[in-house]
């Protein structure tokens, strides 16, 4: 069991305290934790409001123009013609073939002078693919000026919008007017779906989500493109565990636009929660290449291939981040850990001391750091080091720290007691300094300090975990050693008889009794530190440890032949 090896380790080794080693074991936090939280979407939102301008050109198609005077022939056989030109000079819009217009007003019979069927107009919108179809007419008001009527239907939504404007003969001023009524036509194609859109995130805002996705939905049936609805219904899916349906919208979404980024983030969350992998990591690459100043993608990467136990690329993953941010704490803890696996103690003390650059304060690269010092055979540097700090900065309460850690390591737990001493005396607030000296108490067998001084820490913060695991291995350790005890005199007891069997059965009895007690109370200490721990490593290793004790409860209940 994982929590048995590392108490072999602890007392075999005795290199670092149990709490030490309960903080190598990995930190797998939830990711559901993380979805719901979090980071993971990188959106809520951006923009509800969908521009479609910014995404991709809207298509325009244009009926035509009547003229209800002679003198307004000229500037209305130009219009359609200045369309064209516009448009051939925008990224704001396309304009649908002329010769597949003519075909579709002359097989819908549009006569411009007779006015424009609604359901006609929409019906051809439809069959060309156009976001907006055109029609209007012009009238003359001045020998250069002229009054011209537009109609706008917007396909998506099956609403017509009429302008009233004046146009002067000029081109240059035709053409100008134009694109401002165009404009207007792009911003109501943006606007399409957007009563229906804020309802629907405020659903989303208030965790709504059943209401929300309903919301989505009806967008949907206006706005089929609108890869926003799809990228909700899949982060909604994705909360509630539907991978299968996360992964299907998020693909719409990205069907429509291949480069949104919040999409590619989600869905790629999601193939690595359902452990697929190298879709995972195919996702996260194309956010990479997208997004090249973003580490956080190549730190995804790294974690996975961490989970596939290929390190190599994991390290190199976890490097492109630090290229891009050469103070990436997590990018250079992981490599280090990483080379501390591997027991590459060289190659990781570069990353371990970059990451007590950035954080001088971080326990587990310290207690690391002093390993790869003591199996690279620089401990003793690293402890003069610390010795230094100490004389220069007297009041740095990390480097006393530091140098316990280092004193541990190569198993000086005196000295390592002596400079905690020193910590408390700095701040005796802190319960840090207490449950340590408590540890090292622990692995010395005096258990009565032990406990002393780990009651002093839960009197300081009695919510903190670590003291209540020091309280429970002590009565842990305690139990099995009358544990042992017992097997023992058992043993010995079925070869005697008379007196000496009465003696060694007592004893017996005692001891199992002793260690029956001592392991209820271990059990109780740790459930209260499983009560004040939420990191998933921790909870992990309490929970394999309270099996054992469950099972030596068990062994040690009284049996049918106890007097």
């Amino acid at each position: 069991m994982k929590i048995m090896k590392v108490i072999i380790i602890a007392i075999i080794l005795n290199l670092t305290s149990f709490l030490s080693l309960f903080a190598e074991i990995d930190n797998l936090e939830s990711i559901t934790q993380n979805y719901n939280g979090s980071d993971m979407s990188k959106e809520n939102p951006e923009s509800t409001n969908e521009k479609v301008s910014t995404a991709e050109p809207i298509k325009i198609a244009v009926l035509g123009f009547h003229y209800e005077d002679l003198d307004a022939r000229y500037v209305t056989a130009k219009l359609p013609k200045d369309i064209d030109m516009l448009a051939q000079k925008s990224d704001k819009f396309t304009l649908i073939n002329e010769k597949e217009m003519k075909k579709q007003i002359k097989k819908y019979k549009i006569k411009l002078e007779q006015g424009v069927d609604q359901d006609k107009a929409l019906t051809i919108a439809k069959n060309v693919d156009a976001d907006i179809i055109i029609w209007g007419q012009v009238s003359t008001i001045g020998e250069l000026n002229y009054n011209i009527a537009v109609f706008m239907l917007v396909a998506k939504s099956n609403e017509i919008e009429y302008y009233n404007e004046q146009i002067e003969k000029k081109a240059e001023s035709r053409q100008e007017k134009l694109m401002e009524l165009i404009e207007k036509g792009i911003e109501l194609v943006s606007a399409v779906g957007k009563k229906e859109m804020d309802i629907a995130m405020g659903y989303f805002n208030a965790k709504q989500y059943d209401k929300a996705k309903e919301q989505f939905q009806k967008l949907l049936t206006i706005n089929p493109n609108s890869y926003k609805a799809y990228y909700y219904i899949a982060y909604i899916a994705a909360i509630e565990q539907d991978y299968d349906v996360a992964i299907e919208n998020y693909n719409k979404a990205l069907e429509i636009k291949p480069d949104y980024a919040s999409a590619l983030e989600g869905i790629a969350w999601v193939y690595d929660i359902t452990g697929e992998y190298e879709k995972a990591i195919e996702k996260y690459r194309q956010l990479a290449s997208l997004i090249k100043d973003d580490p956080k993608f190549w730190l995804s990467i790294g974690k996975i291939y961490e989970k596939v136990d290929d390190l190599e690329e994991a390290i190199k993953a976890y490097q492109n981040c630090i290229d891009i941010q050469d103070d990436n704490k997590e990018a250079n803890k992981s490599i280090a850990k990483i080379y501390v696996k591997r027991e590459e103690y060289q190659e990781a003390i570069p990353y371990c001391q970059k990451v007590l650059e950035l954080d001088m304060d971080d326990e587990e690269m310290n207690k690391k750091l002093a390993i790869c010092y003591q199996k690279t055979g620089k401990i003793g540097d690293a402890i003069i080091q610390y010795k230094s700090l100490i004389k220069e900065f007297p009041k740095r309460k990390t480097n006393y720290l530091n140098l316990a850690t280092a004193y541990l390591t190569i198993e000086e737990p005196d000295s390592a007691l002596d400079v905690l001493q020193e910590y408390i005396k700095l701040d005796e607030k802190n319960p840090k300094g207490y449950y340590r000296i408590a540890d090292i108490y622990r692995q010395k067998k005096n258990y009565s300090k032990a406990i002393e001084f780990a009651n002093k820490a839960i009197e300081i913060a009695p919510d903190i975990a670590d003291s209540y695991m020091i309280l429970g291995e002590v009565a842990y350790e305690q139990g099995y050693a009358n544990y042992e005890s017992y097997l023992d005199y058992d043993k010995k007891a079925r070869d005697a008889s008379g007196a000496e069997y009465e003696k060694l059965d007592k004893l017996r009895v005692s001891s199992r009794e002793k260690s029956h007690n001592l392991f209820i109370e271990s059990e109780n200490y740790y459930k209260t530190a499983l009560e004040k721990t939420d990191k998933m490593s921790i909870k992990s290793s309490i929970n394999e440890k309270l099996k054992i004790i469950n099972q030596l409860k068990k062994e040690t209940e009284k049996s049918f032949f106890d007097k």
